[in-house]
């Protein structure tokens, strides 16, 4: 039994791949499941409608039923008349958004109090990395790594040495054809709890800011990498996708990449959910978005991103908040 709206998981024990199709009288999807360490991969389905739906594995014989209850939430966020955003279930969505971009890579009382003050506060969007970042106040590595390998020693970093540590840093070695599995159930655990606040979680695909190599992994690796995050996280029905964060500062992809990556991110997704990809100078994608983000206070940066895209446009970062050094 699930719920409309609300997550389904199917586990399947073997060594490739799975893919399922879902079936009802109202949709028919298909989707790609994720390993989840040793012989264990999950499949996950967000469905859209209450009813009875059917599903089997492709290449077996598995197979099954289950039934969907009518909703007891408002559902994914979507845009609604282009330039306004609702729940699924029509009700208007007012974004009261926030940024903390690895707070998820914190230890256990970072974490709990940053839920704890979500909690308190208006804040209904949260923005954050899935990947590591190597920034000023960040100097700790993260509790876990997303690939399995070992880090570059960064035991002499701090503020003075900072500029001496990025991606092509030595000492960094990675396999990343093989995620980690503990990484990746965590972070399931972090967007979880924000669900259960009824906060969106915009995950941050990319980033600039690395010493460990994730920003310069290559066409091939970027692409497994948005595969395996989109197939994991796509059921949740409070993720939103932002490509990247200062897409125009990764030197190592090419606007071309990110055109690439966003096709990618949008095939990928069975749901369909918001994609954004935030700038730090002016906007020059292709790719036409759920919705553009830009930190720029410039009015004329609004408007040419607006006549650009013809999407609903958000205005981000206009100054910082807060006295937070995390």
């Amino acid at each position: 039994m699930a719920y409309q709206w609300e997550m389904l998981e199917l586990s399947f024990t073997g060594t490739t791949e799975p893919w399922v199709v879902f079936t009802s009288d109202k949709e028919e999807k298909r989707v790609r499941g994720f390993w989840d360490g040793g012989s264990s991969y999950r499949v996950r389905f967000l469905p859209m409608h209450a009813g009875t739906y059917e599903w089997r594995r492709e290449g077996s014989d598995e197979e099954g039923s289950f039934e969907v209850l009518p909703a007891r939430s408002h559902g994914p966020v979507e845009v609604r008349d282009q330039y306004w955003f609702q729940y699924a279930d029509g009700i208007p969505y007012q974004e009261i958004g926030t940024t903390c971009y690895v707070w998820e890579l914190q230890d256990d009382k970072t974490i709990s109090q940053t839920l704890e003050s979500l909690k308190q506060s208006p804040f209904n969007k949260i923005r954050f990395c899935l990947l590591p970042k190597h920034y000023h106040y960040n100097y700790q590595d993260p509790r876990m790594f997303p690939f399995i390998g070992t880090p570059v020693d960064a035991s002499g970093l701090n503020q003075e040495t900072y500029s001496q540590y990025g991606p092509e840093s030595e000492g960094n070695h990675w396999d990343f054809s093989k995620v980690n599995p503990a990484y990746w159930r965590h972070v399931d655990h972090c967007v979880e709890m924000l669900g259960r606040l009824g906060i969106q979680a915009d995950l941050i695909l990319f980033h600039p800011y690395d010493r460990w190599g994730f920003s310069r992994m290559g066409r091939e690796y970027d692409d497994a990498y948005v595969r395996y995050v989109v197939s994991r996280y796509a059921a949740y029905p409070h993720v939103w996708w932002s490509l990247a964060n200062e897409w125009d500062l990764c030197r190592y992809k090419s606007v071309e990449d990110w055109n690439r990556l966003g096709r990618l991110v949008r095939d990928e997704d069975p749901y369909g959910h918001l994609r954004s990809i935030h700038m730090y100078n002016s906007p020059k994608m292709k790719q036409k978005s759920g919705h553009l983000s830009t930190k720029s206070a410039e009015f004329e940066t609004f408007i040419h991103a607006f006549l650009c895209f013809s999407v609903l446009f958000r205005g981000r970062l206009n100054g910082f908040s807060g006295g937070c050094k995390a």
